[in-house]
Parts: C-alpha cells; sequence; structure tokens
C-alpha cells in the first residue's frame, strides 16, 4: 500500500516509496492522480516529462512484479526526447543508472540480455529489444505509436505516452488501452494497493492506469475523449492565469491543462 508524497518517507509496506521533488500544483495534480485516464495538456517547460519521470519511477518501485510502457509517437521522439528525460529524473531523483561493465552497480539495462544478478524470473523473451529491465525484475516496455500494431500482444499494468497530440486515435484507445489489464495495482480513496489481501479489505478497485503528456494542440479526438467542449470557457479563462490552471475529475478521467 502507498500514496505519493513529496518529500522522502519510509514505509515498512514500500520501502521504495520514495520520491523527493518540489512541484508545481499542476504538476502534483497530475502525479498524484488515479484515474483510469489522466491527461496533462501543458506547454513547453511546464514539467509534462518530469512528472512522467516521477509516475514511472514510482509505478515501477512499488510492483516489480507487473509490466510498463513508455511510448511517444515515433521512435526519434522517444528515444531523443521522452526517454532522454525519464532516465535523468530516474537518476536525479531514483538515483537509478544505468549498469555496464563500466557501471557494475547500476539498476536497469537496454535493449540487451539482463546481467546473471538481475531478477530474470518469469522473462521468457525471444529478445530483450524494447525493453528496460530492472534488477528488481520489473520489465517496461518501450516503442513508437507509429508503429502501433507492434505492441499487439503485450500485456501490462500501466503506460505514459508523450507528445500523444501527434498520435493516431485507434493506436491509443484500441491497442494501448487494450493492452492494459496486467494485474498487480488496486486503488481506493486515492490509496494505490499492490497486494491483492490489503487491497480485498480495502475493497479497492483494479487500477490500470494510462497517462498522457502533451502540449497544446486543436486534435479532435483527443478534445471529444475527454469532454473539452463543455469546458471551453472555463479553460480559456484559466491556461492564461499566472496562478490558475485548469482541473476537472469526471468519470474515469482526470485532466490538468496548464
Amino acid at each position: 500500500m502507498s500514496s505519493l508524497k513529496t518529500r522522502t518517507r519510509k514505509n515498512k509496506d514500500d520501502e521504495l516509496n520514495k520520491v523527493v521533488y518540489t512541484p508545481t500544483r499542476p504538476q502534483y495534480d497530475i502525479i498524484t492522480a488515479t484515474s483510469k485516464v489522466n491527461l496533462f495538456l501543458a506547454g513547453q517547460g511546464s514539467g509534462k516529462t518530469e512528472c512522467a519521470g516521477i509516475i514511472s519511477g514510482r509505478l515501477i518501485s512499488i510492483n516489480p512484479n507487473i509490466h510498463g510502457f513508455i511510448g511517444a509517437n515515433t521512435y526519434t521522439q522517444l528515444s531523443d526526447s521522452t526517454l532522454f528525460r525519464i532516465r535523468q529524473v530516474w537518476k536525479e531523483i531514483f538515483k537509478w543508472t544505468e549498469w555496464s561493465k563500466y557501471n557494475r552497480n547500476g539498476d536497469y539495462v537496454v535493449d540487451i540480455i539482463p546481467p546473471a544478478h538481475f531478477n530474470t524470473l518469469g522473462h521468457n523473451y525471444d529478445t530483450y529489444h524494447g525493453k528496460i529491465c530492472f534488477k528488481s525484475g520489473t520489465v517496461v516496455y518501450k516503442g513508437s505509436l507509429d508503429n502501433y500494431k507492434a505492441h499487439d500482444g503485450k500485456e501490462f499494468a500501466w503506460a505514459l505516452l508523450d507528445e500523444t497530440k501527434d498520435t493516431k486515435e485507434i493506436a491509443v484507445k484500441e491497442v494501448i488501452l487494450g493492452r492494459l489489464r496486467e494485474k498487480g495495482l488496486w486503488v481506493k480513496d486515492g490509496v494505490v494497493y499492490t497486494d491483492w489481501n490489503k487491497a480485498k479489505k480495502a475493497k479497492a478497485k483494479p487500477w490500470n492506469p494510462l497517462f498522457i503528456f502533451t502540449s497544446p494542440a486543436k486534435v479532435p479526438w483527443i478534445n471529444e475523449w475527454f469532454n473539452m467542449e463543455n469546458y471551453i470557457k472555463e479553460i480559456k479563462e484559466k491556461i492564461y492565469s499566472e496562478t490558475e490552471y485548469f482541473k476537472k475529475d469526471f468519470g474515469n478521467k482526470s485532466i490538468v491543462i496548464s
């Protein structure tokens, strides 16, 4: 069981639940969001990818037995921008580094067979290409969404998508959402559980979150999916403010626009 804090904390159920970061109010709202689908729509320099790094780091920490997915519209965008910054956040906040023969104390490897001391129980892969493997045993799939059909057949518990304004609707709604079905996370009143017995006792519901990070753009399918047409006036009143921002929770979705 865990609940996000923005300062270092110890929890007997979750020793890896340690985040040292002071977010802005919009960032905090998306970092702590526990809806099924969560959208952070914000401009350049708003810390979207920092949030993605914190969210992914936390989910990797709290349950090493589940899989995640990190995607962007193109492979170049994923490699040179999204994962570049996420890995910086992992290093800065979680103190995770990439393992290599020059860094034997590293915490993860990318696209290669994990070293012998990594936990690979449950791994049954013909290739490790397109995977980030942690010594705890966690596997995070990575991929571009311009080739979204390549992700059919995968199964994961959570997903982070970057710059989704450039992504096709079918890639998100039919492929990624369809892959979000691995068990291992439950949520109740903002508290995330990773132990089934505790989740059952608390009457928590299964949680397979999708986090979407993108810069402002007129994308009809995103606007329609998040019912933004219903909030045009309120959005316009707040997005240009230096002190206010738009936040809305409805159904199984959360929106933060800053």
